[in-house]
C-alpha cells in the first residue's frame, strides 16, 4: 500500500478553509483522477482541526492521505500535476481555500501489529 500526503502548511497569516477544500477541491480532485486516469484511490483520510501537543500551533492546518494498492497508481496521481489541464484547475482552486501552497509526499505504508508490534 502507498499513501499520498497533501499537507498544507500553517504560517504567520496563513489561512485555511476546510468546508470549501471537503465540499470543493477535494471531489475536484478525486473527479480529475477518475476522468483521466480511471484510477480511484482505495481510501481518502482527512486529517483537519489538529490539536497543539505543546505550546506551539501545529505546523499544518490540514493533511489528505491518498492510499493506492499499486505504485502505478500513485504515477497515476502524480500526471495530474504534468497535464496543464488538470493541473490548472487544482491550482486555480487553491486561493479558494487557502494562503500557502500544499507540500506533497508519497510513502509506503507498513502496517503494524499493535500486539506483536512487528509489521505485518
Amino acid at each position: 500500500m502507498y499513501a499520498i500526503r497533501i499537507m498544507y502548511p500553517r504560517t504567520k497569516g496563513s489561512t485555511f478553509n476546510l468546508r470549501h477544500y471537503l465540499d470543493v477541491h477535494t471531489p475536484l480532485g478525486l473527479n480529475l483522477l477518475k476522468s483521466t486516469t480511471g484510477i480511484e484511490p482505495a481510501r481518502v483520510e482527512v486529517d483537519a482541526e489538529p490539536i497543539p501537543l505543546g505550546p506551539e500551533d501545529p505546523p499544518y492546518h490540514c493533511a489528505s492521505n491518498l492510499y493506492f494498492a499499486e505504485l502505478s497508481h500513485v504515477e497515476a496521481f502524480k500526471s495530474l500535476f504534468a497535464r496543464e489541464d488538470t493541473a490548472k484547475q487544482l491550482a486555480d482552486d487553491f486561493p479558494n481555500y487557502t494562503t500557502n501552497h500544499p507540500v506533497i509526499s508519497v510513502f509506503k505504508v507498513l502496517e503494524i501489529d499493535p500486539v506483536k508490534h512487528v509489521p505485518r
